[in-house]
Formats: structure tokens, C-alpha cells, sequence
């Protein structure tokens, strides 16, 4: 359409025949890119495409698009199905060898209240600890130990089981005995045992004399008393394990390869595990110790290594939690081989749709690029009618209507030319009134001049105020002036009444100054200070008293014009108002002259009282919107 448009505007300014075909020898000349119809680039021209090409293109990246957000999501959602499934399965791991490792030392910790609140052993220590001499010491171990191996037997994981006392004196070759506190802590790790009430005692290297084959063994404590639950405490009973009792239930129950199983004390130390060079250490000193104060439950970790998702659980009743750690490229390793097929199967479909949507683009396009080139032959402003056979009804509908267009734009150049002869003679016609103000004002001033000559001052000063008055008036044919000529404008007027009426209008204004550099349409004043001084005045001889305020708010200019004439009525008030009706015409030009160039916001207000008179208040913008002085 820009097309056609530039050849109307050449069309209108020929005159003639011989002018038309200028006007096409022009369009000859316009730029490529108001008319490149192809896919090659023009300087200065935005590129260019085909809609073969483009009908390829996009689909190519809808589609690619399509399986990349698509394969995004399903993999996402698939890998976040994976991993919740995995966590869970943990999870449950963790509370199958919880629940293992709390019946196994619950059996510990009962075994063990049994044998220190066992008579026969409490008697026996009562009896040694009186009677201390060499033979009743061997009697002593040897009841003891008895007493002990029985017990030490009575589980199979169970290394040996020991009672410890204060006395210095005390001896024995006994695996199951009775030993002096400082003898058997001594380099054992057990410095500690003293003060403990009972609990389990950190895993550490096997430096008992027996069963060198076990590597490591953890130990329960619990204190003696002389009566059974009270009284004095009299020494310890130590219970030593094999830690592979802790060791194998984990190995059992551990489901994937690659998951890492601690048994943790609340100190941090590292009881069991299918870690095993960590046994006994302080987990903060590992490479698990990241891990040793999260929260019980299961969650995802990155660590120096790598990803992690770890489960935590403590185990009820005890100061212990059993921890399980598992690399998480191997929970999502199973994802890794999907991606790869869904990767090789998308770009084959992708293929095979872009080798589709390629005939498709050149079946639609080839009608479309016929009618183009057929539309690039319409040069010189030579329009004729296209004949183009096509099966697509949207293209038949298109060179239907090129060739009622055709028809149409030969009728609109015709108007056109009409037209802009129409406006040559209206230009003409207002450069010869532009000549008539100026005739005016000369007429005005030599008038003046003679005025002065004869001594007729009044007359003068009547002549230049209404010089004035016609010049602010014009305004050199704007419409648009400031705020202070508006002002003067209003002055004239009143200087010439005020000369007719031999001074009995009196005027007041109170002005803000800061509204007088604003811009303001003309002539909105002097209509209202006429319909005063007519109509307000009229009944006692034009004699009256007119206040004007002009003040602002905010982004608004308010006018208002007071006198003390006779007033109106309210229902004249409301006929003046009432646009459709027949009075008020001065009144009403202003209104719609307001609505007109400043829009909803503005207008104008009256406030009248019979016998008392009227008040107009004026509000305007600051600024005329769309218009320049």
C-alpha cells in the first residue's frame, strides 16, 4: 500500500497527462526496499526473505523448540521421579538397619543390666574387697571368671567380658576376669571409663591378647553398685565386641553398590561401617564430615567430590545415627542412556519433518510468489488486471481484490488531482487575506496620527487600544498564546468600554505571577467580561464592578471572573449550561473551544445570584496540549 500511496501523491501534483507519466518515471526511481519482494539484501534496506524460506525456517524452529522444551521437561520430571523414588528406598534401608542395630544392642544393653545387677557377682566383689590377700584373689578370679565367661558366651560376637576395679593389686591371665582400672586403660582409649554411667565406648583397633584375627572391636560399659541398682558404685562391667556384628547387618541390608553406611555416635565418632578405614575416627576429620550435622531425614548435598544424597535417622533411645551416603551419578545413571535415544530419535523426526514442511512451503508459496511478481510488473503506474489460477482460495480471494483495486486507485487519482487543485485555489486565497490585517493596522495608525494632529487625545488612545486589541486578537492566525497577552487582551477591551461607558467600570485582578509564561488558548476572557458588562450592567447604565483571580494548582490555571451585576436565574444557569440550547451562544463557544483542545478535566463553572451577581470560574492546563506559539 506504501506503494500505491507514494504513486497517488505523484498522480495529484501532475496536472496532465504528460505529468503522469513523470509521476511514473519517479516511481521508477524509488527505493529496492519499498518493493523488494526476495530474499536478497538491499543497502540501506532491511533484509528480505521468501515465504518458502520462511515457512521452513520457522516451522524447523518450532519444531526444534518443541522437542527441546519437551525432552527438557520429560527428562527433568523423569530424573525428579527417579531421585524421589531413590530417596525413599534409602531411606527405608536406613530403618531396616536401624531397627537391626537397636535389637542388637538392646540384647547387648540387657545382658549387660543383668550380669552388674547379678547377686552372686556383687557379693563376690563385696567379699574380695574386704578380705584382700593373695589367695582369696585367686579365689575371687576364678569365681568370676565363671561367672563372666558365661556370660561372654552366651553371645556368639561377644570377645570377651571384664569387671574393673580400684586396686592395684589385682592380677590375672583371665580373658574373661577382673582388672585394675589403670592396667586395663592404659593405651586402650578407655581413659574415660571412669566417669561414664554406662553408654557405648568408641570403636578401636583389637589390642586384646585374644582373637588377634578381629581387627576391630567396640565395647558397652555400664557402673556396679553394692546394692543392686543403688548404692555405692564398686566398679564397671566392659562387655567387648566384634564390631563385624555391627558391620554384616549393614552389608545386609544395603541395597546399591555404591551407597556408604556409618553407624555415628552424638560425639561425631565413627562406631561402624562399610567405610572401614574410618573406624574410630572423629567423622568431622573425614570426607563425610559435611554431613554430621544435618537434621534426621534425607536430602541433597554438594561436596568437594561431588553430588550426594544423604539419609539420616537416629536410633531411638540412643545418642547414635546411622547415616547412608550415595554418589548421585549413579542414581541417575539409568537417565543418562534414555537421553541419548530420545536425543537421536528427535533429530531424525525433526529430519524427516523439515524434508515435509519443505514441500508443503512450496506448494503454499508458489501461487503467493506468482501474484508478487505479477504485482512487481504493476511499474510506472501501469495497473492492469492479473491472471492467476490457484486451488487456494485466500489466493484467489488476493488477485480478486488487486484487480478491484486496480479500479479503485485509477478513481482516487482522478479525485485526488481534484482535490489538489481544490487546495491550490484555497492556498491562494489565504495569501491574499493574509494581506488585509496588515491594510488594518495601517488604516488604524494613520488614523492615530491625525487624531494626534488635532489634538484629540481621547480618540487616539481609543485608536491604539483598539490596534492592540485586533493584533492579540489575530495572534498572526495562532490560536495559542500566553498567559499575560490574554491578560493585555483583556485590558484593551476594558480601556475601550471604560472610554464609551466614561469610566464607570471599575476593575480589580489579583494575579499570580507565576501563571503568566504559561501557554493558554486566546480569547477566553474577554467573551465572559462582555456578557458582564452587556447583560450584568445593563440595567443601571453600564455602571459595575469586575474582579478577576487568576491563580494555580498543581498542573491547572484557574480564572475566575466576578462582577456585581444583576445575576441570573438558576434555570437561565441551567439553559446557558445545557449545550443544546439557543442562549448563552458567547458563553457556550468558550466551553466547547475548552473541551476542544484541553479534554475531559477542564471547562468551565458558573455561580450566579439575582440582584447579587455572577461568578465564572475558568480551569485550563498549563499547557495546550499538541499546540505551539
Amino acid at each position: 500500500m506504501i506503494y500505491f500511496w507514494k504513486v497517488l501523491q505523484v498522480r495529484a501534483a501532475a496536472p496532465s497527462n504528460t505529468k503522469r507519466q513523470r509521476a511514473a518515471g519517479r516511481y521508477a526511481a524509488l527505493p529496492k526496499g519499498e518493493y523488494a519482494m526476495k530474499g536478497h539484501a538491499v543497502k540501506g534496506q532491511p533484509f528480505k526473505i521468501s515465504i518458502n524460506r520462511l515457512w521452513v525456517i520457522s516451522n524447523c524452529l518450532i519444531m526444534a523448540a518443541f522437542f527441546s522444551l519437551n525432552s527438557f521437561f520429560s527428562q527433568s520430571s523423569y530424573k525428579k521421579v527417579l531421585e524421589q523414588q531413590f530417596e525413599v528406598k534409602q531411606y527405608q534401608m536406613l530403618v531396616y538397619i536401624s531397627d537391626t542395630l537397636e535389637q542388637s544392642m538392646q540384647s547387648i544393653e540387657l545382658l549387660s543390666r543383668s550380669t552388674v545387677n547379678n547377686y552372686s557377682i556383687i557379693n563376690n566383689i563385696l567379699n574380695y574387697k574386704k578380705n584382700r590377700n593373695s589367695y582369696e584373689q585367686m579365689v575371687f578370679q576364678n569365681n568370676m571368671n565363671q561367672n563372666l565367661s558365661s556370660v561372654a558366651y552366651s553371645l556368639g560376637d561377644i570377645i570377651s567380658v571384664n569387671i574393673l576395679l580400684e586396686d592395684e593389686g589385682l592380677k590375672t591371665t583371665k580373658i574373661n576376669g577382673v582388672y585394675d582400672y589403670g592396667h586395663y586403660v592404659t593405651g586402650s582409649g578407655l581413659e574415660g571409663i571412669r566417669n561414664l554411667s554406662e553408654g557405648w565406648i568408641p570403636t578401636r583397633k583389637n589390642n586384646l591378647p585374644i582373637q588377634p584375627y578381629i581387627p576391630y572391636i567396640t565395647s558397652y560399659v555400664q557402673r556396679i553398685y553394692s546394692g543392686m541398682y543403688y548404692g555405692d558404685a564398686i566398679g564397671h562391667l566392659v562387655i567387648n565386641l566384634n564390631e563385624d556384628m555391627f558391620y554384616k547387618q549393614m552389608e545386609k541390608y544395603r541395597q546399591e553398590e555404591g551407597s556408604d553406611i556409618l553407624l555415628v555416635d552424638g560425639n561425631g565418632t565413627v562406631l561402624s561401617g562399610t567405610v572401614r578405614d574410618i573406624l574410630g575416627m572423629d567423622l568431622s576429620g573425614t570426607e563425610y564430615g559435611a554431613y554430621g550435622e544435618l537434621s534426621s531425614g534425607h536430602t541433597e548435598l554438594t561436596v568437594k567430590d561431588g553430588h550426594k544424597i544423604v539419609s539420616k535417622r537416629k536410633l531411638q533411645g540412643r545418642d547414635l545415627y546411622v547415616l547412608a551416603i550415595t554418589d548421585y551419578d549413579r542414581v541417575v545413571a539409568p537417565i543418562r542412556q534414555t537421553q541419548n535415544v530420545v536425543l537421536i530419535c528427535s533429530l531424525l523426526f525433526m529430519a524427516l519433518f523439515s524434508v515435509i514442511s519443505g514441500l508443503l512451503a512450496y506448494k503454499i508459496s508458489k501461487p503467493i510468489l506468482s501474484l508478487s511478481r505479477e504485482v512487481m510488473n504493476c511499474k510506472g503506474g501501469q495497473f492492469r488486471r492479473i491472471h492467476i489460477s490457484s486451488r487456494i482460495y485466500e489466493i484467489d480471494v488476493l488477485c480478486t481484490q488487486f484487480n478491484h483495486m486496480t479500479e479503485e486507485i485509477d478513481k482516487l487519482i482522478g479525485s485526488v488531482l481534484k482535490q489538489e487543485k481544490l487546495k491550490q485555489k484555497k492556498e491562494l486565497e489565504i495569501l491574499q487575506a493574509q494581506i488585509n490585517p496588515h491594510f488594518l493596522y495601517n488604516t488604524l495608525e494613520a488614523i492615530n496620527w491625525m487624531a494626534l494632529s488635532m489634538k484629540q487625545k481621547e480618540i487616539s488612545n481609543m485608536v491604539v487600544l483598539l490596534g492592540s486589541f485586533l493584533r492579540l486578537s489575530l495572534n498572526k492566525g495562532k490560536n495559542v498564546y500566553m498567559v499575560r497577552d490574554e491578560l493585555n487582551h483583556l485590558k484593551c477591551y476594558l480601556d475601550i468600554q471604560n472610554i464609551r461607558c466614561k469610566g464607570k467600570i471599575l476593575f480589580s485582578s489579583d494575579i499570580d505571577e507565576a501563571a503568566l509564561d504559561y501557554r493558554m488558548i486566546k480569547l477566553l476572557l474577554q467573551p465572559l467580561v462582555e456578557n458582564s458588562i452587556l447583560h450584568g450592567f445593563d440595567f443601571r447604565g453600564g455602571a459595575g464592578q469586575i474582579w478577576l483571580k487568576v491563580y494555580m494548582e498543581e498542573e491547572y490555571i484557574y480564572f475566575t471572573v466576578t462582577d456585581d451585576g444583576c445575576g441570573m436565574p438558576e434555570e437561565l444557569v441551567g439553559r446557558i449550561c445545557d449545550m443544546q440550547s439557543d442562549v448563552g451562544h458567547g458563553i457556550k463557544n468558550v466551553m466547547k473551544r475548552i473541551s476542544l483542545y484541553y479534554g475531559d478535566g477542564c471547562g468551565l463553572t458558573i455561580q450566579s445570584k439575582e440582584k447579587v451577581g455572577t461568578t465564572i470560574e475558568v480551569k485550563i492546563l498549563n499547557n495546550v496540549p499538541g499546540q505551539q506559539i
